[in-house]
């Protein structure tokens, strides 16, 4: 009787093993974790001077480690997460750009980078202006003769001679200038009129002469 008894028992602990409760002369099966909910994170990144920005990833980080990296697609990075808060740092930005840092969270799980470019402007407040003329075949046009010109009817103008790489350069107040021919080799002009370089843009501008 009482070695049915015993096998009743354990007959019994078995049935309940297969539904989790018990275990037959062994530990009770220890369930598995949970799977910790996760959280889309979206981080933009946004130039008002240029769209090329390949080559610039966006890091995630708790407390200095770095818990996630993705390239930009287009100007957007998408992360999936668990919930928490991360601060948001870029790679591969170029040197002449910078920008500040920011944090995502889960409450706030979208934000937007603005690159800018960095105020490299020289004490003396002027740029320097390059012009290159080039010749139809490509090569420099040495000894030619230009002006930058202030917009404007009135507006002053300042004489530039081109070297033997066919570059001129003048450092001048950061405005708007015309660029113009004063003498230039025999047989050849400029296509137009005049070229603008505009300073917020650029400061240096590559002209190709065609035959007068």
């Amino acid at each position: 009787m009482k070695k049915f008894l015993i096998a009743l028992s354990c007959t019994l602990l078995l049935a309940l093993s297969a539904f989790g409760l018990f275990g037959c002369g062994g530990d009770p099966e220890t369930p598995n974790p949970e799977t910790p909910k996760t959280y889309d994170y979206q981080v933009t990144v946004e130039c008002k001077d240029t769209t090329d920005l390949s080559g610039i990833k966006v890091r995630l980080f708790q407390e200095g480690e770095l818990k996630a990296e993705a390239p930009l697609e287009g100007n957007v990075a998408k992360f999936s997460l668990e919930g928490g808060a991360y601060h948001v740092k870029l790679t591969g930005v170029p040197e002449a750009y910078t920008y500040e840092e920011a944090d995502i969270t889960t409450t706030i799980p979208a934000v937007t980078l603005t690159l800018t470019l960095k105020d490299d402007k020289p004490a003396d407040g002027l740029l320097d202006f390059t012009v290159t003329l080039l010749y139809p075949d490509g090569s420099p046009v040495e000894n030619a003769t230009i002006q930058l010109c202030v917009e404007g009817t009135d507006g002053a103008c300042y004489p530039l001679t081109t070297d033997t790489n066919g570059v001129a350069t003048r450092r001048l107040a950061p405005m708007d200038y015309h660029v113009k021919p004063l003498a230039l080799p025999e047989g050849y002009k400029f296509e137009e009129e005049y070229y603008t370089i505009d300073s917020l843009q650029s400061t240096a501008i590559t002209i190709t002469l065609v035959a007068a």
